[in-house]
């Protein structure tokens, strides 16, 4: 009899450890904030990761699409990619089932989860799960609910093939979908990237359904509305953050910014611009590159990545990349983050307003308050030029929120990072991390 996969609903998240005062990833995030050369250090570490993408995209058609191939304690394929740094520390991005129930006959139990994929009733067995990570500490991840037909247990050497096969798919699909985004990244606007990004991920799904024999979830239209992406497309996103600063700078003002939300809040956010233009970000774009819809960063919570996984602590980041809309300015603008309560928008704890000044010429500037701003585009010219320092904080009235804003640098053309892990050309390039974090968070 041969066994029908599933798969289902797909997320992704950062790990937490429960003890947040000594969490690696945590910290890590608290001492970029410290600027200058901390920030440095910080995306030094996350760049490591595009070195690992290189290989991926430069072997989309060889035996195991670029992947190194092991086996996890069940026996079934584990995909992965590793590359050690200067400091000796490990850098991984890892392809693999987990939350199987194994018992001691080596059969495996369905969990008491179900999803109707596109009409059928699948009963959960497990995950699908791609991690980005360093010193054995994941910092991305991304979850695929995975079920079988049927509600009884299943020996694990009839699913071996089945699984093993639809491993291998998406580990190709992987690759091929990164080769293609590159290919057609150079040159194109934000709103082309995105579609590419977006027809990646369909193509994928269908893909792996095909040579996998397996059934994939479809993304229903209201999903697609909201920006939403399969398996495949989520990991493109999260490699895009390292593509697109490497290869789409239109001109010689660029800055990367990663933004945390640490908080048992939800993120809502907005932009003004002076000058410069988001190329990729959390949100959607209109066809003209203007932004279309801003997507909120979830809170910090416990709960399983995909029903029927084992819960865990999950944070959430948005990565941003802007550039100058000229080679004769700089980049200028403000945001407003809102924090309401994750499930009532209309219910605003905090709000907090920031802005970014890189100049076409002179320092850059950075200002965070969480006093009462009405005009964005006020604000941006009123703090412009003022704070010329790499790390900027502000704290709610109460205490209970911090937020910071950093640069690595303030002045002067710095190297890019490379595709490949490798030095590129110099350019007037700057790293930033946005932080929200919640002094009482447990």
């Amino acid at each position: 009899m041969s066994i029908k996969v599933g798969l289902g609903t797909r997320t992704s998240c950062t790990p937490l450890s429960d003890d947040f005062s000594r969490d690696l990833v945590l910290n890590t995030i608290r001492q970029a904030g410290g600027g200058g050369s901390a920030t440095v250090d910080y995306f030094n570490m996350l760049n490591v990761t595009s070195k690992m993408f290189k290989q991926l995209i430069d072997n989309p058609k060889s035996t195991n699409a670029g992947w190194n191939v092991t086996e996890d304690n069940n026996g079934l394929p584990l995909y992965y990619l590793l590359e050690t740094d200067g400091n000796g520390d490990n850098h991984y991005v890892e392809l693999q089932t987990t939350d199987l129930n194994v018992d001691s006959s080596n059969n495996v139990s369905p969990n008491d989860t179900t999803q109707d994929i596109n009409g059928t009733v699948y009963n959960g067995i497990g995950t699908v799960t791609m991690t980005v990570g360093y010193k054995n500490t994941p910092f991305s991840t991304i979850s695929w609910w995975l079920g079988v037909l049927g509600g009884t247990s299943i020996a694990l050497k009839g699913l071996m093939p089945v699984i093993s096969s639809c491993l291998r798919s998406i580990a190709a699909q992987i690759s091929v979908q990164l080769e293609k985004l590159v290919a057609n990244i150079v040159g194109s606007s934000a709103a082309e990237i995105e579609a590419a990004i977006q027809e990646g991920s369909a193509e994928a799904d269908v893909a792996i359904a095909e040579e996998a024999g397996v059934e994939v979830a479809e993304i229903g239209a209201a999903e697609l509305a909201l920006g939403a992406l399969s398996f495949v497309g989520i990991g493109l996103v999260v490699a895009a953050a390292f593509i697109v600063i490497a290869l789409f700078v239109l001109h010689d003002s660029s800055q990367r910014v990663r933004f945390w939300n640490l908080t048992s809040y939800k993120a809502l956010w907005t932009l003004w611009f002076f000058e410069g233009q988001m190329t990729t970000g959390p949100v959607q774009f209109n066809d003209d590159g203007s932004i279309k819809n801003y997507i909120p960063l979830p809170p910090v919570e416990r709960t399983s990545p995909v029903p029927g996984a084992k819960p865990t602590n999950q944070a959430h980041y948005g990565d941003f990349n802007f550039d100058s809309a000229s080679e004769t300015h700089g980049i200028g603008y403000a945001m407003q983050i809102q924090l309401v309560d994750p499930k009532d928008d209309g219910d605003v704890k905090y709000t907090c307003t920031l802005m970014y000044d890189i100049p076409f010429v002179g320092d850059n500037s950075t200002t965070v308050t969480f006093n009462a701003v009405d005009n964005l585009e006020d604000f941006y010219f009123n703090n412009e030029g003022t704070n010329k320092s790499t790390k900027q904080s502000a704290s709610t009235s109460d205490g209970k929120i911090n937020a910071t804003t950093t640069y690595d640098y303030l002045s002067g053309q710095h190297v890019k990072p490379g595709l490949d892990g490798s030095d590129g050309n110099e350019a007037y390039y700057y790293q930033s991390v946005i932080i929200l974090e919640q002094t009482d968070l447990k």
